[in-house]
């Protein structure tokens, strides 16, 4: 009797300490690493006038800074009051496609004798887009200031903040030199510090701009990546992370 209860005993400590114990079934995800190609490819997509970024939102910004005042740089649009535009875009590429829509809010600011010096603008974007390396949607956020409105000065300045949510599918690596496999989710985040924008060649001409990226791969870990960019006009810049240079297309 005494043995009997002594294996019920034990068993019923079996059963709960079994049942105490967590269950298991989920493993913990690896994790991710991203190589500094990869993300300088990603923050090359996220830049490219082809794919609504912030290239695209510097000519943006500078259609409607150049938009909004005359030869003489008399102000066409009342100064300080807030001007709402919607721009709806779509365009067939040789090897894919951009669509967004961009709800922008500009307010272009005079000094006292109404003389237009500064516009602020700020841009809503979403839509999606295909190149020969990649394909995907995005949701983007900007909010720039452009100095420079006088017609005597040749560039204008831009300062702020540009935002890009979105996912990436990449076609494979080695399709047009690209380094994406898999489909990526990240949020950039690009600073532009006095980046200039020629007014006749209507391009990105130099400045520099810091960006934080996070980012994971197939749903997996998220990862953050910090680095800077220089830009060199004639649509080409550079990315640099951890120490590594790369050459970028606008």
């Amino acid at each position: 009797m005494k043995k009997i209860m002594s294996l019920l005993t034990l068993a019923s400590l079996v059963w709960l300490v079994t049942a105490c114990q967590p269950a298991n079934d989920e493993q913990p995800q690896p994790e991710q690493t991203i190589s500094e190609e990869e993300a300088a490819e990603l923050v090359e997509t996220a830049m490219g006038s082809n794919t609504e970024g912030m290239s695209a939102e510097a000519e943006n910004a500078a259609a409607m800074a150049a938009g909004s005042y005359d030869s003489n740089g008399n102000a066409l649009v009342d100064c300080g009051e807030t001007n709402d535009t919607t721009l709806s875009y779509n365009r067939n590429l040789p090897n894919g496609y951009v669509n967004y829509t961009n709800d922008i809010q500009w307010t272009l600011e005079c000094n006292q004798l109404n003389v237009p010096v500064q516009m602020q603008y700020v841009g809503d974007a979403s839509g999606g887009f295909e190149t020969y390396r990649s394909m995907g949607s995005f949701t983007a956020l900007t909010a720039f200031d452009l100095s420079g409105i006088a017609p005597a000065q040749p560039e204008y300045v831009i300062n702020g903040l540009y935002t890009f949510d979105g996912t990436v599918q990449g076609k494979g690596v080695g399709i047009g030199s690209s380094q994406l496999e898999g489909t990526y989710t990240l949020t950039l985040e690009i600073t532009a510090e006095n980046v200039t924008f020629d007014k006749d060649a209507f391009e990105i001409t130099g400045g520099t701009a810091t960006f934080v990226l996070t980012v994971s791969v197939d749903d997996g870990v998220p990862v953050t990546i910090e680095g800077s960019i220089e830009f060199l006009g004639n649509g080409d810049a550079t990315v640099v992370i951890n120490g590594e240079t790369f050459d970028i297309d606008l």
